[in-house]
């Protein structure tokens, strides 16, 4: 086999697989708009909450345990790897960082609300979020037996 020849070969069957693949992929996407459907196959698609997801920077006030101006946080929405709301509401001047499980958010309303957790010592703490959000807005309130405070918070879009 000549080199001109050769080439071709070597030309024609990355051309071929390329073709496959991009192939492949015009199919899968087709199928997931509905364009092509394989009658022993259902695709569900679970849509991100992108309005809630992100790190929020708040100011939690109103609670006689918190100091005048307020006390700052940050906290982290995000998605597990089961796709489910999860992430971290950080009180860093304070020293607590607490788990967000139990995550629901509306997208009709834009109502957000979880379960704040935290373990001291033997003991698990738990505390209540409700929020609103508005574009890069939150704003709400965090509950526990003995706290409860109204907050404002925001993100970068």
């Amino acid at each position: 086999m000549n080199k001109t020849i050769a080439a071709r070969t070597r030309t024609n069957r990355k051309g071929a697989v390329i073709a496959g693949l991009l192939g492949a992929l015009a199919i899968g996407a087709l199928g997931a708009i509905g364009a092509v459907t394989q009658p022993s196959e259902v695709v569900t698609a679970t849509l991100a909450p992108e309005p809630v997801l992100g790190v929020w920077d708040g100011t939690l006030t109103g609670d006689p345990q918190l100091p005048p101006e307020g006390a700052p946080f940050t906290m982290t929405v995000e998605l597990n790897k089961d796709g489910e709301i999860a992430g971290t509401f950080d009180l860093g001047d304070a020293g607590f960082l607490l788990e967000i499980k139990e995550a629901e958010f509306n997208e009709e309303d834009g109502s957000f609300s979880c379960t704040l957790y935290m373990q001291v010592e033997e003991e698990e703490v738990t505390a209540d979020l409700t929020a609103t959000v508005d574009g890069a807005d939150m704003d709400g309130s965090l509950a526990a037996d003995d706290f409860a405070a109204d907050f404002t918070a925001s993100k970068e879009e």
